[in-house]
């Protein structure tokens, strides 16, 4: 009658096959109803005393009221945890000491296509890529060595369709705890991450080969003016080493005169990040000497991948001193045309005077743009323009002939 009517009969029967089979002594867990109708969670006690010489039958019963309380939350607690393993997208696995996979949760048949009861019982390393076996295993040994100790480590595993995928792992020593007594692994498929790092360092390898064999300087500014790389280049251009270079370059080092342009140039780049910088002027070599450059830039620092100036820097000085010798060389040759008795002109393929020299003023009366653009049988006696015409057409062959080319005497005349 203490018993809730839901459960007595069963408590009933509990003890009658503990009365049968000579069982006493064993707790039952069972209910017992308050004077004001609440249900208790109890347990009982059943065993023969001996009372007087006669044997009775003594219950004990026991509030378990705390115990039950205290389980309920850790099976609220188990069931948040296993349902927190069972969604989650990273691989959680227990192992034995020897590698032997005693538990793995669903997240394998996405990560590896193997369904979870495929992998139970089986060794890790029948899955490790053979490169990664030696690491592994010594990874696993010093983990055996530290009794709730932690390590991580980056494997490669095979996928059920022969291809390989990166796992990052970090596994826990729990072979002593009482109630997990396994090596916790819990494992995140890293695969495109590695993926995209070896496509970056291919990457960066290949600018990194073509600034180090480039025969211009290349250099990388920092925002506050440092140098954060110089290319070997320098060491040819300028006589610096790159690690002399990242300490002294600078704009000490522009020529006098052209250090305000290329500073205000400079000063244009970085207030545009759009801008491209293009300036020539004069670089001073280690050996006091100057060299012509020619510096193309971009602004990088808006960029958060490399929030740096980025300068490419080319010797120009032959050029720059080959076009000094032919400015000089035809400005010498323009004052001799120009102060020449005999006037000089130059015909375009038309026929017409595209330039003539100041002489014909004396000669012809014409000042020489008043024959601009006229043609050269305009201003020939009639009776010579035969012969014009034929000292045209020989000087064209021998031209043609000089240049190698097939002439047209046609268009000629």
């Amino acid at each position: 009658e203490f018993h809730p009517p839901s459960i007595r009969e069963r408590a009933q029967q509990a003890f009658e096959a503990q009365v049968e089979v000579g069982n006493l002594g064993q707790p039952i867990e069972t209910a017992l109803l308050t004077a004001d109708g609440k249900e208790v969670p109890a347990e009982l006690l059943a065993q023969i005393i001996q009372l007087d010489g006669v044997p009775v039958l003594m219950g004990t019963f026991r509030d378990i009221t705390q115990r039950k309380h205290s389980e309920e939350e850790l099976r609220q607690s188990e069931e948040r945890y296993r349902r927190l393993v069972q969604s989650s997208s990273d691989i959680t696995a227990l192992f034995d000491a020897d590698g032997t996979i005693r538990y793995v949760s669903p997240a394998t048949e996405q990560i590896l296509g193997y369904r979870p009861e495929e992998l139970v019982g089986r060794s890790a390393n029948a899955l490790l890529h053979p490169e990664d076996k030696a690491a592994m295993n010594a990874d696993l040994d010093r983990l055996l060595k530290n009794p709730d100790g932690s390590g991580s480590g980056q494997y490669r595993y095979r996928h059920k369709d022969g291809s390989w995928r990166t796992l990052e792992s970090v596994a826990n020593n729990c072979l002593e705890h009482p109630t997990i007594r396994a090596i916790v692994v819990n494992s995140r498929d890293i695969t495109e991450r590695v993926e995209l790092e070896q496509a970056l360092r291919r990457s960066e390898e290949r600018y990194r080969f073509v600034a180090q064999n480039s025969p211009d300087i290349i250099t990388i500014i920092n925002a506050d003016n440092s140098f954060r790389y110089v290319s070997p280049a320098t060491e040819r251009i300028l006589g610096y080493t790159p690690e002399e270079a990242l300490e002294c370059m600078g704009f000490d080092h522009v020529h006098p005169e052209d250090k305000a342009p290329t500073l205000a140039a400079y000063v244009r780049l970085l207030k545009d990040p759009v801008e491209m910088l293009s300036v020539r002027y004069r670089l001073r070599r280690k050996d006091g000497s100057y060299r012509f450059v020619e510096a193309v830039g971009r602004n990088g620092l808006a960029n958060p991948a490399t929030r740096a100036i980025f300068l490419n820097v080319r010797d120009i000085t032959d050029r720059t001193e080959l076009e000094e010798q032919l400015r000089t060389r035809d400005e010498r040759y323009r004052q001799l045309v120009q102060n020449s008795s005999d006037f000089t002109a130059t015909f375009n393929s038309e026929g017409k005077i595209d330039y003539v020299s100041p002489a014909v003023e004396r000669m012809l009366g014409y000042k020489p743009e008043e024959l601009d653009g006229e043609a050269n049988l305009d201003i020939a006696h009639p009776e010579d323009i035969p012969k014009v015409l034929d000292f045209l057409v020989r000087s064209v062959h021998l031209l043609a002939r000089w240049m190698d080319i097939v002439p047209c005497a046609e268009a000629v005349t």
